[in-house]
């Protein structure tokens, strides 16, 4: 099993531990910054509070991408689908005010969808090997 969790990550470590730098310096940004849709929607506490589940997440998945610990990425992704969903809500909403935002709203809808993915194979794969571990 531990063979089926490498190729899962392995071959494409450098990339996701890239992916999680990037997730990480936007939640500093927003958490610095503020977000001007977030701010809009839901007031600039949230904001800060969006921006921190980007930096928890991405902290949380980053260090189990580079020490290929398959449960930080578990536990860091839904952090960092959360931070996502947050923003993107908050583009849709303003979407009739602002229609420049249709296609960040929807990029970052359709982003969401390959974390899932990601997240429910390591779920699934991370459970059967401790399944395995305890027979």
């Amino acid at each position: 099993m531990t063979a089926v969790l490498a190729a899962v990550g392995g071959r494409h470590r450098a990339l996701w531990i890239a992916f999680h730098v990037g997730i990480l310096c936007a939640g500093i940004a927003f958490a610095a910054f503020g977000s001007v849709p977030v701010i809009e929607v839901a007031g600039r506490q949230i904001a800060y509070v969006w921006g921190g589940f980007l930096i928890v997440g991405g902290i949380i998945s980053l260090v189990g991408a580079i020490f290929r610990r398959w449960t930080g990425e578990v536990v860091g992704l839904p952090f960092v689908m959360g931070g996502m969903l947050v923003y993107a809500t908050a583009l849709w909403v303003t979407l009739p005010d602002v229609l420049t935002r249709l296609g960040l709203a929807t990029l970052l809808t359709a982003l969401v969808i390959p974390l899932w993915i990601r997240w429910r194979d390591l779920d699934a794969q991370g459970g059967m090997e401790m399944e395995i571990a305890r027979s």
